[in-house]
């Protein structure tokens, strides 16, 4: 792997998967081969395991390799080899969000596909939401989310026997803001 500028700006599992890819395209993989795990990998480079699984990841969708549960990771054969960019571009996929395939999610992206948002349902609530509260809606609210809100959702769970305050209601903006 080469060091230059334009090289760094390169997320490091895609060199990774570009390293391995050559070395299968080369034959110092050779096909129907047991490639190294991913642990033994992420010592090699001195990686995490999940930087490793991402590159692997994308050398599955490619079709270059075939996982194993339980046995390993193989390089597959050349006739099911291709070869061939795909027409959507698996790394610009990786930048825009989360590659579906056969009605499974691949979480390689912590960026959902925008399909699974129902847009023309958001864009209704939004306008309604605009509408009822006007400017007031972009101002800040209480760090534990609208009072109307937590006062909606508490007698939620009251009907289903779960009794609590709305001061122990926290309304959060993801993820991240509900580990925080």
């Amino acid at each position: 792997m080469k060091n230059n500028s334009a090289e760094k700006k390169i997320p490091i599992y895609l060199k990774i998967y570009e390293d391995l890819k050559n070395k299968i395209e080369k034959n110092e993989y050779p096909e129907n081969s047991k490639l190294p795990s991913i642990r033994q990998l992420a010592l090699k480079y001195k990686l995490n395991n999940i930087t490793i699984m991402k590159a692997f990841t994308l050398l599955e969708k490619e079709g270059y390799i075939i996982k194993k549960r339980g046995i390993g990771i193989f390089v597959k054969s050349k006739e099911s080899l291709f070869y061939n960019t795909p027409s959507n571009n698996l790394i610009e996929t990786f930048k825009v969000g989360q590659l579906k395939e056969n009605n499974r999610i691949n979480f390689a992206s912590g960026t959902p596909s925008e399909d699974v948002y129902p847009f023309e349902i958001f864009k209704k609530l939004y306008s309604d939401v605009l509408e009822e509260s006007g400017p007031k809606i972009m101002l800040y609210h209480p760090t534990q989310g609208l009072e109307e809100l937590r006062e909606v959702i508490k007698k939620s769970v009251e009907d289903k026997g779960i009794f609590v305050s709305k001061d122990d209601i926290q309304i959060t903006s993801g993820s991240q803001q509900g580990l925080d």
